[in-house]
């Protein structure tokens, strides 16, 4: 356990064991779930937040099993609504081969430049 001042924090235990495990627990799988089930953007929000963000880049694997592609495109059609012909290049929306809902992990090569390519883009 960590201790700071002289005061036990067993939180950080915790958070140690789970950051270690191979496995998930049943909470996390419970979790994930109803954050698919429930979360939603209207097209306003969407087109809202295109409009304050330079460079967006969406991107999906083709091999991820939480997020379907369907909801990727309404995604880029919101964010695209209030944009120009023009200007609809800032928002792009990437599918990648032999990649899951990790993608930050499974390709992180790519996924940091990826990054780094709309930072350059975005400013």
């Amino acid at each position: 356990m960590a201790e700071r001042a002289g005061i036990v924090q067993p939180w950080c235990s915790i958070i140690a064991v789970w950051a270690t495990r191979d496995t998930q627990f049943l909470l996390g799988y419970v979790s994930q779930m109803a954050v698919g089930l429930t979360h939603s953007v209207s097209a306003a929000r969407l087109a809202y937040i295109t409009a304050y963000i330079p460079k967006i880049a969406i991107v999906t694997g083709d091999d991820d099993h939480l997020v379907r592609p369907s909801g990727l495109d309404r995604i880029k059609q919101g964010m695209d609504l209030e944009l120009s012909e023009s200007d609809k290049h800032r928002v792009e929306l990437l599918r990648w081969d032999g990649t899951g809902h990790g993608i930050y992990a499974q390709r992180e090569v790519e996924f940091n430049q990826l990054v780094e390519r709309c930072v350059r883009e975005g400013e």
